[in-house]
């Protein structure tokens, strides 16, 4: 039996406290089995597994195709869903979407360029994508890629051919089937022409593998698994036992404060500064370089300009200068650092700085050892915007042929672009295309686009140019469109590629371009002009002087800024805007020429304009009469005397109630509208018209006017001010105002040229002003105030923090 208290020492046999079962435990014995189970071991095996099954080897494949119906903004996971499967439905070599390579690249299709009037049509993108096909081995073991790329090519062109019958092409109806099936709202349909153009430029295929080698590779690089070792033997006993006393008593404190070591308190403050990050500004000629500590900013005074070099390094930074902003922040001009881009190194150079010093411990301070980040580029990246000025129409016959400068472009940050890459395409009607197979006149024609297309890959300057020849041979071939593509990228990484479409014209048309691109930005209190620059055709052999060409202006606006024509509203001159310039009041009887105060012409809600001055007069005393100028009317008179002639000019209102006549005349290569003629956060379509009086052959030329929204800006007068607590504080804000609405009273006795009257009055009657005629300030510009006052407290850095409302 056992005993009721353990012995100090373990017995010779164990104690039994019941009798052993007769069964056996139902726990199976310890000892191992001499004949191995038939489960795998866990160890590895010292040879690899070989597979001698063999594979095909495999061909990737690249095309595009371009489909109607949707826009890039549009596309979504559905859109490429349907597509994907529709291509496995329509393909022999496809054989399930898991053969396509990455993502789909998607961009809005040609056809959907801003800058192309009577073209703009339903929303399109082009579509490119890469997928990975088995392929077969002739006899020599070799891939024939250029047979799959053909067959590939013959599918997609079969798959996109519209049927007579049906109007509709095989791609087609595997594109409304996968999107029925699926449950989706996905109506799209492949564009023939523009795709047979994708197919024929943009497919092809390299060979992606090879066929697996015949015997596996010798053997593993480890033969026996490695384990770990194990743990050492645990301590015999803990090196401390909690609560025991100390041996001895502290002794008694010295008389004198211990001083603080230097190593402990740079274990207090902290390592001398190091930079922590560097970023270009949004323009790209500056960088701001944080550190991650305040520090004594090198001895120099905020905002005092010195060279880079003497703090920092990076590329061409001896072109560099430097202030500190703060003490934990440089900026540094780069502008001059042409060398100098994102990902480039800074370095804070070694002992030009150390810890800001808060204390009495200076002395204990040290200087900081080098340290170095990488620039990073403006978050967002800035804007590139391609500019380059086209016509809508060429005339083939030109003898200069076609030159495109795109020098104007915007967004380099003051270098060389990083990328400039021109390139370019040519459509045509198939059955154009097909007749010119027959007469001969195609291979001509691909010669002289594939002459274009290597002259734009191979040349990065900012102009584009293409011969009469090749124009003409585009023409002759079949072609009547040229597509005109740039892709620029600055040294900060922002990127934009602009396409454009110019139509090939066999006529002498004249060729005319909008100067500054084809979209352009406006404001509503700005005024705007826009400029033209026509030409008369020079096929006949007229000399530039005899080229002259007439001018008329539309103005359109567009409920969507990819509104194609047909929807667009025409808005009628004199009535809804008026180009300064072109109308004015004639015929108006009662108003003395010689009236040098202009108080007559105010009278009649009119202006005089010029303001008249001695030099007016004398040049109207040149020219006319007093008889004769009551006589002749205000258009005879200015026609005479250009602008120098003082004349008294009244809005459309005001015309007609002093017997005046409102006319517009002849338009020139200017479009010009005053200040609030247009509504914010509207897009405008002006249409310049050129005229080649000769042959009474016209053509034209777009501009998009993006008219933006204006800010509301608050403004209080007299601005910051010292005052005692003892005074009262009033404040008026009243001179506030909204940039979208005019300032000046509008009730039409002002000048007109700076303040169409009735077109002010409509605007601030649109943005809820209280009464028509009120100006467009404080109250009256319909903007609502709210104050809100807080009290600030100045830190001993000069930082003010908020500390509670008023």
């Amino acid at each position: 039996l056992p005993t009721s208290l353990p012995t100090s020492l373990p017995t010779s046999l164990p104690t039994t406290s019941l009798p052993p079962t007769s069964l056996p435990t139902s726990l199976p014995t310890p000892r191992p089995t001499s004949v191995p189970t038939s489960a795998p071991t866990s160890l590895p095996t010292t040879l690899p597994t070989i597979s001698f099954a063999p594979t095909k080897p495999s061909l990737t494949l690249t095309s595009a195709l371009v489909l109607d119906g949707t826009s890039k903004s549009s596309w979504n996971a559905a859109y490429e869903e349907t597509f994907k499967q529709s291509l496995v439905d329509v393909s022999a070599l496809i054989e399930s979407t898991d053969d396509f390579v990455g993502n789909l690249t998607v961009s809005d299709g040609a056809r959907r360029s801003r800058t192309r009037r009577r073209r703009l049509q339903d929303a399109s993108v082009s579509v490119s994508f890469v997928v990975r096909v088995d392929v077969d081995t002739g006899e020599d073991g070799a891939v024939d890629i250029d047979s799959y790329v053909t067959a590939f090519e013959a599918e997609l062109v079969s798959a996109t051919t519209v049927d007579e019958q049906t109007g509709v092409s095989p791609l087609d109806i595997a594109l409304q089937a996968t999107a029925e099936e699926k449950g989706y709202e996905v109506k799209i349909t492949a564009d023939q022409e523009a795709s047979h153009s994708m197919i024929a430029t943009e497919t092809g295929g390299v060979e992606s593998s090879r066929p697996p080698t015949a015997a596996p590779s010798p053997a593993p690089s480890t033969a026996q698994p490695t384990t770990p070792r194990p743990t050492p033997k645990p301590t015999p006993a803990p090196s401390v036992t909690p609560g025991n006393p100390t041996a001895v008593p502290v002794p008694a404190p010295t008389l004198a404060p211990t001083i603080e070591s230097c190593e402990k308190v740079r274990e207090r403050t902290g390592p001398p500064p190091d930079v922590d990050s560097a970023r270009f500004s949004s323009t790209g000629a500056s960088i701001l370089v944080d550190l991650d500590a305040a520090s004594d900013q090198a001895g120099m005074l905020a905002g005092e300009y010195f060279p880079c070099a003497e703090l920092l390094d990076f590329a061409d930074v001896d072109t560099a200068e430097c202030f500190w902003v703060s003490a934990t922040q440089i900026y540094a001009e780069v502008n001059k650092a042409l060398d100098f881009v994102p990902g480039e190194n800074v370095t804070l150079r070694a002992n030009t700085t150390m810890l800001a010093c808060d204390d009495d411990r200076c002395e204990c301070r040290v200087r900081n050892t080098a340290s170095s980040v990488p620039a990073d580029p403006p978050d967002p990246l800035p804007d590139v915007e391609p500019v380059f000025q086209v016509p809508d129409s060429i005339a083939v016959c030109e003898e200069g042929g076609l030159a495109v400068e795109a020098s104007q472009s915007i967004g380099s940050g003051g270098r060389e672009w990083k990328q400039l890459v021109w390139s370019v395409n040519a459509t045509g009607p198939p059955e154009s295309r097909a007749a010119a197979k027959v007469n001969g006149t195609w291979e001509n024609a691909t010669e002289a686009l594939e002459s274009m297309q290597h002259r734009a890959a191979n040349d990065t300057s900012s102009e584009f140019t293409a011969e009469a020849t090749e124009l003409q041979a585009l023409a002759n071939g079949g072609f009547d469109t040229l597509v005109l593509s740039l892709a620029l990228e600055n040294f900060l990484g922002s990127t934009k590629t602009e396409s454009v479409e110019m139509k090939l014209s066999t006529k002498s048309i004249p060729s005319v371009l909008i100067v500054g691109g084809a979209n352009q930005v406006a404001k509503v209190g700005n005024a705007l002009t826009v400029e033209a620059s026509g030409l008369a055709s020079g096929c006949d052999g007229r000399s530039k002087a005899q080229r002259a060409v007439d001018y008329a202006w539309n103005l359109y606006r567009l409920d969507g800024v990819d509104d194609p024509e047909e929807d667009w509203t025409q808005l009628a001159e004199g009535a809804e805007f008026v180009a300064v310039g072109n109308c004015e009041c004639t015929g108006t009887q009662g108003f003395d020429p010689w009236d040098t105060s202009g108080a007559e012409c105010a009278a009649a809600g009119c202006v005089s304009y010029p303001p008249l001055n001695s030099f007016a007069l004398e040049a109207l005393e040149g020219y006319l009469t007093p008889e004769d100028a009551a006589s002749t009317g205000n258009g005879t008179r200015r026609r005479l005397t250009g602008s120098a002639y003082p004349y008294c000019q009244c809005c459309e209102a005001a015309c007609a109630s002093v017997g005046g006549h409102w006319e517009c005349g002849e338009a020139g290569p200017e479009f010009k509208l005053d200040p609030f003629s247009l509504d914010s956060g509207t897009t405008y379509v002006a249409r310049a018209e050129a005229t080649d009086t000769k042959y009474d052959l016209s053509n034209t030329a777009d501009v998009y006017l993006a008219v933006g929204v204006g800010s509301v800006v608050a403004a209080i007068e007299g601005g910051d001010r010292v005052v005692s607590v003892q005074d009262e504080l009033q404040l008026d804000a009243s001179s506030s105002f909204d940039e979208d609405i005019n300032p000046d009273c509008g009730d039409g006795a002002g000048d007109w040229r700076a303040n169409f009257g009735r077109r002010r009055l409509a605007h601030n009657d649109a943005h809820g002003t209280r009464t028509a005629g009120d100006c467009g300030t404080g109250d009256d510009a319909g903007l609502s105030f709210s104050w809100i006052c807080e009290e600030l407290e100045v830190r001993d850095d000069g930082e003010k923090q908020v500390n509670g409302s008023c």
